[in-house]
């Protein structure tokens, strides 16, 4: 496991210590942000490499979405990229110890630390304490653990996700994903646009939306 691109791109990454966390893997992370550069540029969103250091060039993902949350965050891999591509910030939240001891050692390996907040807290109270406001939504979740579109719902509801927000979620391919994650009454909510399978892992990107 490794940062593909960016500032950090090549350094190792470590995995946590423990049979419940399940890292993102290098092929699936490539297949996360090749489809958030992809809409990025849908978006009229193009990199900034007019910075004076290449290392502080931005990708388009970055510039888009700068403000990163990372919810069942276990090694950090997805944020870790994201900050190595020129996020401005991530919060990365992980409710095992062991966790995020490897999560500090890869914000520290891949020189990220000083653009990286790690809160120990579940995922779920995350959704209901921080405050944000986030652009990208990353998660990779035990599969067949949490209600994710509950978590999702929630976010939009507190006003924690900026307007133009996307969430990129990792799944099995298996999984019945909605279309569309709003509460009753809601002004705003998540609309799946992509979904792309691998194997048996599928990614699946959404947007904001008015769900009218």
């Amino acid at each position: 496991m490794r940062v593909i691109a960016g500032s950090a791109r090549g350094r190792p990454l470590r995995a946590p210590a423990t049979a419940d966390t399940r890292p993102t893997g290098d092929k699936i992370k490539g297949v996360i942000f090749s489809i958030l550069e992809a809409e990025a540029y849908r978006r009229g969103f193009e990199p900034d490499e007019g910075a004076s250091d290449e290392d502080e060039a931005r990708f388009a993902v970055a510039v888009a979405w700068p403000r990163v949350l990372e919810l069942y965050a276990g090694s950090g891999s997805l944020a870790i990229e994201a900050l190595s591509r020129g996020a401005a910030h991530a919060d990365l939240v992980e409710s095992s110890a062991e966790a995020r001891k490897a999560i500090a050692a890869n914000l520290a390996r891949s020189g990220l630390e000083g653009r990286a907040t790690v809160r120990a807290m579940t995922s779920q109270k995350a959704a209901s304490t921080l405050t944000g406001p986030y652009d990208l939504i990353l998660l990779d979740p035990p599969y067949g653990e949490g209600d994710v579109p509950a978590l999702l719902s929630r976010l939009v509801n507190r006003d924690v996700v900026s307007p133009s927000g996307v969430t990129a979620w990792e799944h099995r391919r298996s999984a019945e994903v909605p279309d569309v994650i709003v509460e009753s009454g809601s002004s705003a909510g998540w609309q799946r646009v992509k979904t792309n399978a691998h194997g048996t892992v599928a990614v699946s990107l959404y947007v904001m939306a008015d769900p009218g």
